[in-house]
């Protein structure tokens, strides 16, 4: 939370956005509900940012490809010091993590891109050293593969780290063709309405999932998201929503 805070040039904004996002998740997380982090994570991350892209009129512009050299040690220096912090800390992501990452190293736009891939790539190899370690999964599929394998071996974790190793080569080259592709043709969408789309998407299956009151949670956390954006801020620092709820609970507050 400190670095968060320290990383911020408006630093009474962003703690102002992590007490107030920590304290909606608090209040959530100790509902009775199904699925609470749907409409808690929905409203902060997702349906606040398509209420602003509907209500600003937003067009995604004609692309323009431009060749440039990316520096590479910075990125790649950034992401090993800060990836193993967040594959083992409770309540800290790859987003935590490229922001820590860039702090250390700074990156310009197109460097940062390659530190957040990279970052997401070892945040996954580190939660699975996690699992076998301390039998703790800091990611949502090392959670699933640990529930499905039990305890993890030795020769599991390293087809594991394997496994990661080969995706992550063949999702960068996949991306690197593909993103080519795409930016020629993405201006031809219509963004607005495939905002406003998403957002009904979202509004059905929380209600599917989380009842009413998971209508309401949303409501909510989308008010505070918008009003994170409106501090300009960045957005992660409304992951205070799970990190303070897991320091209280780790002190046996929560």
């Amino acid at each position: 939370i400190v670095i968060l805070i320290l990383t911020e040039q408006k630093k009474i904004s962003a703690t102002i956005v992590i007490l107030l996002s920590g304290f909606l998740g608090l209040v959530v997380l100790n509902f009775d509900l199904k699925e609470p982090l749907l409409p808690l994570l929905s409203g902060l991350f997702g349906s606040s940012s398509l209420i602003l892209t509907i209500k600003n009129n937003v067009q995604i512009p004609k692309q323009e490809f431009t060749s440039s050299k990316i520096n590479y040690f910075k990125p790649i220096l950034g992401s090993l010091i800060a990836s193993p912090l967040c594959g083992f800390l409770p309540g800290l992501g790859s987003s935590q993590a490229a922001v820590l990452g860039n702090t250390v190293a700074k990156t310009d736009k197109k460097s940062f891109l390659f530190l957040l891939g990279l970052t997401n790539f070892l945040v996954m190899g580190f939660s699975f050293l996690s699992v076998y370690t301390i039998s703790k999964g800091r990611t949502g599929v090392a959670v699933a593969v640990q529930t499905i394998l039990g305890e993890i071996n030795k020769k599991e974790l390293f087809l594991l780290l394997i496994v990661i190793l080969i995706s992550g080569i063949i999702a960068f080259f996949l991306t690197k063709k593909l993103a080519k592709i795409i930016a020629t043709k993405i201006n031809e969408i219509n963004y607005l309405k495939i905002a406003l789309f998403t957002l009904i998407l979202l509004s059905i299956l929380t209600l599917l999932v989380s009842g009413f009151m998971g209508i309401l949670i949303l409501i909510a956390s989308t008010f505070t998201g918008i009003y994170c954006i409106s501090l300009n801020v960045k957005r992660t620092n409304m992951m205070g929503s799970l990190i303070l709820p897991t320091i209280l609970f780790y002190f046996g507050l929560g």
